[in-house]
């Protein structure tokens, strides 16, 4: 067998800098780690959009947010007015 059907980073269609990249964070025992965490935070970004959905504001709403009213302070200047 040749050394590129040996290889199995050859069939991922990478340039030559990334696969060079790959090479290095593989050689110096970095990308299991890397994958590890990058999976635990997809993982956990997964988990909060399916307990907190973004919360939609409405436009007035938001532009007290950017103002610095905190969510609950807006709300109740909302309800005063």
């Amino acid at each position: 067998m040749s050394k590129k059907q040996n290889n199995p980073l050859s069939s991922l269609n990478l340039d030559a800098k990334t696969l060079n990249a790959v090479r290095v964070l593989t050689e110096s025992g970095l990308l299991e780690p890397l994958l590890i965490e990058m999976v635990e935070a997809l993982e956990a970004e997964e988990y909060q959009n399916s307990v907190e959905p973004k919360r939609k504001y409405d436009p007035v709403k938001e532009d007290l947010i950017r103002q610095g009213l905190s969510p609950e302070e807006a709300e109740k200047w909302l309800q005063m007015s």
